[in-house]
C-alpha cells in the first residue's frame, strides 16, 4: 500500500473495532442469523441485500456487489481517501497514528521492500557498466547510432549487461543479497543442477519503472542478433505483472495531464527517441495489445489517446485488439499508422519530430481506422462480406455510451457502405439484445458458485472462483495450494492478484483473514471479489475431491489460454514472415502440448 502508516498500525485499528458497530453508526442493521442486514447505502433497492459479517469482519452487498472491511466502508460512505479513513477509525479505536515518512523502506522484513532494493542495486550496476566498461563500447555505439544522447540514457537509466554468466549474481552477492531473493525478481535463473546464472547477458538494459519511479523490471536488447533473441524481458514477479504498467509513464505523466493527451507506442526505443525530441506526452505498452489495466492507468491523466503503431499487419492487428477497450472505458482514441517498414523510432530519426507531430495531428478516428482496415480485408462489392464489415463495426459502435454518437456513426456507416440506415439500426438492436443476454447470463453465474463437482462442468471459470473461495475459507487448503499452483495459472486477473497476495503473506508467516487481506488492495473490484467469495456459505462435501478437480481444470485451462495466445502470435509472425520469432513460438507451442497430454493422462 502506498502510504506511510505501518501495516501493524492498520491491523491494530481493525482488531480494536467491530465492523458491525462501525456500520451501524451510519445505517440501521437488523440481525439475520449470524450476520446483519440492511438496505444498501450505495445503491437504490427495496429489499435488503447488504450483509455485514461480524465473524469475518467484512460487508458485502449482493445487489450492487460492493464489499470490504471497516476502512472500505468509511471510504465509500464518507467519500474520503484511505489515509483520512484510517484517521477517522484511529480516533474511534483509540489507536495513535505515527506517520513515518520513510516507513515503507524501513520495514526490512517486508519482502517487496527487499525486492525493490535488489532491482535498484541491479539497475545502478548495469547503468554504471554502460559508461564505465570498455566492453560496453558496442552498446554506447548502438545507442548513439539511434540518436540516444547521454543525457537521455542517464535519465532513463539505461545500462549494459556483460556476457558473463554471473556478473550481476556475483555483484549482488557482494552486496549481501541472497540469490533466492534475486531469483524472485527474475534477474537470475536457477540451474537444473543447482546454482544460478544471469538472465541478461550481452544486452543493453532498459529498467522498467512504476509510476513512482521505482524499478519493477527490466528489458534487455541483445547486441548480437545472430545468436540470441532480440529482446529478453523480466518474467512476472511480485513487483512486475505484465499488462499493468506503461514504460515511461513516470517520466511523461505530468505532460500527459498538461497536454490532455497521451501518445501510445510499442517499444522502448519507440518511446525514447520521440521523448528525446520533445514529444513528451508519450508512453510505451511493451506489448502488442493494451490491457484494461493499462488503459485505466492512462485514464488517471487524460481521456484522449493517440495510438502510434508500425505500418505492418501486426501493428494494425494490435491496434484493433485494443480499440473497443478504450471505448468501454470512456476514452477518445485516434490511430496513427506508420508507413510500412517504419516504427516511431526510425520515423523520427529519418524525418524528424515535426513530421511525427504532423502525423499525430492528422490521426484517424477509431471509426475511420477500423472501417478502412475492414475494407482492405473484405470485398465491399460482395453482400455477405459487406455484412461482415457492418457486424464488426457495430461491435465498436455499440460500445459508445452516448446515443447521439451511436446514431451518428450508424448514419456514417450507412453512407460509406451504401446500405439502408434502418437496416443497420435493426442489426444494432439485435447485437444489443445479444450482448444484454450474455451479460445477464454471466452476471448470474458470477453470483452463483456451485458446491458440487458436477457444477464445475457447467460454469465457465467457476472452478477458479471455487478454488479461491476454499483457499480464503480454509488455511490448510491455502498452504497446500501454495506448492501446487501459481497465481499466473488463474485467468481472472482479480483472482490472480488475490492468490499472489495470499501466497506472499503465507511466505511471510502472516495469518490471512478477509478483513486483513482487504488492506492490501485499493481496487474496488478486487475487494468485491474477496467479499463475495468470503461470504458464500454453501456447504461443500468432499472438499479434497473438489480441490483436486479444480486444480486439474486450472492447469488445463492455463495451458489452453497460453496455446490460444501463442496461436494468435504464430499467425501474426507468419503474416509478417518473422522466421526467427515463428521458430521460437512453435517450440513454445509444442512444450505446452506435451504438458497438456501429461495432465490429461
Amino acid at each position: 500500500m502506498a502510504h506511510t502508516i505501518p501495516s501493524e498500525t492498520i491491523d491494530d485499528i481493525l482488531d480494536k473495532l467491530n465492523i458491525a458497530e462501525v456500520v451501524s453508526s451510519y445505517i440501521p442493521l437488523k440481525r439475520a442469523g449470524r450476520n446483519l442486514k440492511a438496505v444498501c447505502p450505495f445503491h437504490h433497492e427495496k429489499t435488503p441485500s447488504f450483509v455485514v459479517s461480524p465473524d469475518k469482519q467484512i460487508y458485502h452487498c449482493f445487489g450492487c456487489g460492493v464489499g470490504g472491511n471497516a476502512l472500505n466502508f468509511v471510504m465509500e460512505y464518507e467519500r474520503v481517501e484511505f489515509l483520512e479513513a484510517v484517521n477517522i477509525l484511529a480516533k474511534r479505536s483509540g489507536v495513535e497514528i505515527k506517520h513515518l515518512p520513510g516507513a515503507a523502506t524501513q520495514q526490512t522484513s517486508d519482502t517487496k521492500t527487499k525486492l525493490y532494493k535488489i532491482n535498484e542495486v541491479a539497475s545502478l550496476f548495469y547503468h554504471k557498466n554502460l559508461f564505465a566498461l570498455p566492453q560496453a563500447k558496442i552498446a554506447r555505439s548502438y545507442l548513439s547510432n539511434r540518436a540516444i544522447s547521454e543525457d537521455i540514457a542517464r535519465q532513463a537509466r539505461l545500462g549494459f549487461a556483460t556476457d558473463l554468466w554471473d556478473g550481476l549474481l556475483e555483484h549482488l552477492k557482494s552486496e549481501g543479497v541472497n540469490p533466492t531473493f534475486t531469483a524472485r525478481v527474475g534477474l537470475i535463473i536457477a540451474k537444473d543442477r543447482g546454482g544460478f546464472y544471469d538472465r541478461f547477458r550481452n544486452r543493453i538494459i532498459f529498467p522498467i519503472f512504476d509510476i513512482k519511479s521505482k524499478v519493477i523490471g527490466f528489458g534487455g536488447r541483445g547486441l548480437d542478433d545472430t545468436t540470441m533473441p532480440k529482446y529478453v524481458n523480466s518474467p512476472e514477479t511480485p513487483l512486475y505483472i505484465k499488462g499493468k504498467h506503461l514504460y515511461g509513464l513516470n517520466f511523461s505523466k505530468d505532460k500527459i495531464r498538461e497536454k490532455d493527451s497521451c501518445l501510445i507506442v510499442e517499444g522502448y526505443l519507440d518511446f525514447l527517441i520521440p521523448y528525446s525530441q520533445g514529444i513528451d506526452n508519450i508512453v510505451a505498452s511493451l506489448g502488442t495489445a493494451l490491457t484494461k489495466d493499462q488503459i485505466r492507468l492512462i485514464k488517471r491523466y487524460t481521456h484522449n489517446v493517440v495510438m502510434i503503431y508500425d505500418g505492418d499487419i501486426s501493428g494494425q492487428l494490435a491496434a484493433l485488439r485494443s480499440l473497443d477497450l478504450f471505448t468501454e472505458e470512456g476514452l477518445s482514441v485516434k490511430i496513427v499508422t506508420m508507413e510500412k517498414g517504419f516504427d516511431p523510432d526510425l520515423f523520427v530519426r529519418k524525418f524528424g519530430a515535426s513530421s511525427l507531430r504532423e502525423k499525430i495531428a492528422s490521426a484517424k478516428s477509431l471509426f475511420d481506422f477500423k472501417l478502412d482496415f475492414l475494407k482492405q480485408k473484405h470485398d465491399i462489392l460482395d453482400i455477405e462480406q459487406k455484412a461482415k464489415i457492418i457486424e464488426e463495426m457495430l461491435i465498436t459502435i455499440t460500445k459508445f455510451n452516448n446515443a447521439l454518437v451511436k446514431a451518428g456513426y450508424i448514419k456514417l456507416l450507412a453512407e460509406e457502405l451504401n446500405v439502408s440506415e434502418s437496416a443497420i439500426m435493426q442489426e444494432a438492436k439485435k447485437l444489443n439484445s445479444k450482448q444484454d443476454k450474455e451479460y445477464s447470463r454471466e452476471h448470474s453465474r458470477e453470483n452463483r458458485i456451485k458446491n458440487t463437482s458436477d457444477g464445475l462442468k457447467n460454469q465457465e471459470r467457476a472452478f477458479e472462483r471455487l478454488l479461491v473461495q476454499l483457499m480464503l475459507q480454509e488455511e490448510e487448503i491455502l498452504h497446500k495450494m501454495k506448492d501446487t499452483v501459481s497465481a499466473s495459472d488463474f485467468h481472472d486477473k482479480h483472482l490472480s492478484e488475490i492468490v499472489s497476495t495470499m501466497f506472499e503473506l503465507t511466505h511471510l508467516g502472516k495469518s490471512i483473514t478477509p478483513n486483513k487481506l482487504l488492506t492490501f488492495f485499493q481496487d474496488r473490484d478486487v475487494a468485491t471479489t474477496i467479499c463475495r467469495l468470503s461470504t458464500t456459505d454453501e456447504i461443500i462435501a468432499d472438499k479434497d475431491k473438489v480441490v483436486t478437480e479444480c486444480v486439474l481444470r486450472l492447469k488445463k485451462e492455463a495451458i489452453k489460454t497460453a496455446k490460444h495466445r501463442l496461436s494468435k502470435e504464430i499467425k501474426d509472425a507468419q503474416n509478417i514472415n518473422d522466421k526467427e520469432r515463428l521458430t521460437y513460438l512453435l517450440h513454445e507451442f509444442n512444450v505446452l502440448a506435451k504438458k497438456k497430454v501429461s495432465y490429461e493422462a
